[in-house]
């Protein structure tokens, strides 16, 4: 029961290099639109 054979789930394989360039991506676009937001409120602070 405990000390037998364990199964592992078929995983597919991921593409890592995909997945770091994809949150790249998404973490220069946050960037960019906090940035955005952040000099509009202070433009209507003048």
């Amino acid at each position: 029961m405990f000390g037998g054979k364990t199964k592992t789930a078929a995983e597919p394989p991921v593409n890592v290099k995909a997945l770091h360039a994809k949150i790249g991506q998404l973490t220069l676009e946050n960037d960019f639109f906090w940035k955005a937001r952040s000099a509009r409120r202070d433009r209507g602070k003048r």
